[in-house]
């Protein structure tokens, strides 16, 4: 009786690891169409955090750089707004702060920062779904997004999009509304 028990167990076992799986392929389609592990969740977990942590809703960032595994914020710090300290979100803990060191020559940090409210992080899948179209980087691709503004494109912040493939690499530009203005396959 107990080799029939053992027997039975097994191949719920067995048959319960089959439940719910995709070949790898599969998987790897469903992980390249969502940005390469890049996501809209990651961002609102981080930028949830990092809310929380400042104990303010709308923060003023400088710079957010987004990859497959963390986010990194240099974030405008609220008590002491002349300071910038850059946060790490990943694995789901943010890390503690590191200063920014600021110099003379940067510019001046009022027409750096933007409100992490004012960035259209809801439509980060769509942005990188057209990245990857843009550049025409195919499958295997993974993206890092830096939300930043430079002086050189005007005074609102942009979305640069890298994007990398097996083959070949790529770069698209998105206005601060999420629009494409410019891609570059390299």
């Amino acid at each position: 009786m107990r080799s029939v028990w053992s027997v039975v167990a097994l191949a719920v076992v067995v048959a319960g690891g089959c439940v719910g799986s995709i070949d790898r392929d599969e998987f790897r389609a469903e992980i390249d169409a969502r940005g390469g592990g890049t996501s809209t969740a990651l961002v609102v977990g981080a930028v949830d955090a990092m809310s929380t942590e400042l104990g303010v809703t709308d923060f003023q960032v400088a710079k957010v750089v987004v990859n497959s595994q963390s986010v990194l914020f240099d974030v405008r710090d609220p008590q002491q707004p002349d300071n910038v300290d850059t946060y790490v979100y990943t694995q789901g803990r943010l890390g503690d702060p590191t200063p920014v060191r600021r110099s003379s020559s940067d510019d001046p940090l009022e027409e750096s920062v933007f409100g992490i409210g004012a960035v259209p992080f809801d439509e980060l899948d769509r942005i990188l779904a057209e990245a990857y179209e843009a550049t025409g980087v195919g499958p295997g691709a993974t993206a890092s997004v830096v939300v930043q503004k430079f002086g050189v494109f005007g005074d609102d912040f942009m979305f640069f999009v890298n994007v990398s493939g097996e083959r070949s690499d790529g770069s698209a530009r998105f206005d601060s509304t999420g629009t494409l203005i410019s891609e570059d396959d390299q």
